[in-house]
């Protein structure tokens, strides 16, 4: 069985419905690619540091290249230059970093799911059962409780910080996960009726495929 099938299946034991599972499965291929990527990575170029970060944005190119492990720095210089006073983390943001099936990141995250600890942080990391049961939760927490999301909205919810080509790669993944699970029965939940329309018309005019059952 691939991390893919255990993933599903560990989601559907959870309780997923099924447009709920296209949501989840669509950001854990985004975030972790199925757990194949457990733990974020801090190899950013320069560029992709300026992208991403403000606080990047007004430092030198030198600056830079001793923070990044691409150039001179290390995984807890870069991720405690950038994460240190965001998320709750109190200059600790190496031990915080995004981590599991949906890279839960943020000492605030990981303290509200209870893997706060040394143990739970490494089994994050490789432990597919633990991870995708965590990430499950937290994705339970923030998107169960929002009006008819559409999937950028679902995104965003997420993960907070995502740009919007994330998005665009985040929309094709739900599509392609709903493509894969249109023989399973969709249920009345709030989370099956998209307004795909009004999401489609801010997609920058490109052609999407709508799942049936939406």
């Amino acid at each position: 069985m691939t991390n893919k099938e255990k993933i599903k299946k560990i989601a559907l034991e959870e309780g997923l419905t099924p447009s709920e599972l296209d949501h989840f499965m669509a950001q854990v291929k985004k975030e972790s690619n199925f757990m194949k990527t457990p733990e974020e990575s801090a190899f950013f170029t320069i560029k992709r540091m300026r992208q991403y970060f403000r606080k990047a944005r007004k430092m030198t190119d030198e600056d830079l290249k001793k923070i990044s492990p691409k150039y001179q720095g290390t995984p807890k210089k870069f991720f405690d230059t950038f994460y240190g006073d965001r998320m709750g983390n109190d200059g600790e943001g190496d031990r915080y970093r995004g981590r599991g099936a949906i890279q839960i990141t943020g000492k605030d995250n990981y303290r509200d799911l209870g893997i706060d600890s040394d143990e739970a942080r490494k089994k994050m990391v490789s432990d597919l059962d633990f991870s995708t049961r965590k990430s499950i939760e937290y994705f339970k927490k923030r998107v169960r409780n929002a009006e008819n999301p559409t999937p950028d909205e679902v995104s965003k919810l997420v993960n907070p910080g995502a740009r919007k080509k994330d998005l665009a790669k985040r929309y094709d993944y739900f599509v392609e996960m709903a493509k894969e699970n249109t023989d399973q029965a969709r249920d009345p939940r709030p989370l099956d009726k998209l307004d795909f329309l009004k999401h489609i018309k801010t997609r920058m005019n490109k052609k999407r495929f709508i799942p049936e059952g939406y």
